[in-house]
């Protein structure tokens, strides 16, 4: 058995035994990220750079329903990031895409599913979701100041906006009883 397939077998068996709330995301385990253009055809294409601290994508010209997309795997020390550059028009955004604090939206829903960050870029902002095609879409960035991880496109209407304040840090959601917290900022 080699490493790989060592990290694979635990990583599998400590998902399905320990319950970690949003805790789950594991060192060397694989991830696939796609950066989709779901923008308005307007004749003008999205722009990205995606890169961390290792590697650097180069620049992509994505059309509209193009997407760009790579994978890696989570380092030892759970620190692996990823930032990509977004230009669409007169719009210029670079936010982080990948992260210990994003990985939780990228998860598989079973310890045999794949971790997939499907990013689709929007007019109204940028969204994520764990699965290809996408079923639910969680709004992470806008192109204004800030950003809105308030809002959920289930088209109920339901948006509800819920920080709370923990021991390691300030995390907010948008369910109440708080479920799926994602990390924002440590003390």
């Amino acid at each position: 058995m080699s490493y790989n397939d060592f990290t694979v077998a635990i990583s599998s068996l400590y998902k399905t035994s320990v319950k970690l709330e949003n805790i789950k995301t594991l060192p060397r385990e694989k991830f696939d990220v796609y950066i989709h253009n779901s923008l308005p055809n307007n004749n003008s294409p999205l722009l990205i750079h995606c890169f961390s601290g290792d590697d650097d994508f180069g620049n992509h010209t994505l059309r509209m329903h193009e997407d760009f997309h790579w994978e890696f795997r989570m380092n030892i020390i759970l620190s692996t990031e990823y930032f990509c550059r977004f230009r669409w028009g007169s719009r210029d955004k670079r936010y982080k895409v990948f992260n210990k604090h994003l990985a939780p939206n990228c998860e598989g829903f079973k310890a045999k599913d794949p971790n997939i960050c499907y990013w689709s870029i929007r007019d109204d902002g940028f969204w994520i979701s764990n699965q290809i095609p996408p079923i639910t879409l969680v709004q992470i960035y806008t192109w204004l100041i800030g950003r809105s991880y308030c809002e959920v496109d289930h088209g109920r209407g339901n948006n509800t906006c819920l920080w709370s304040v923990k021991q390691d840090g300030f995390y907010i959601g948008n369910h109440i009883p708080p479920t799926n917290l994602t990390k924002l900022h440590d003390w």
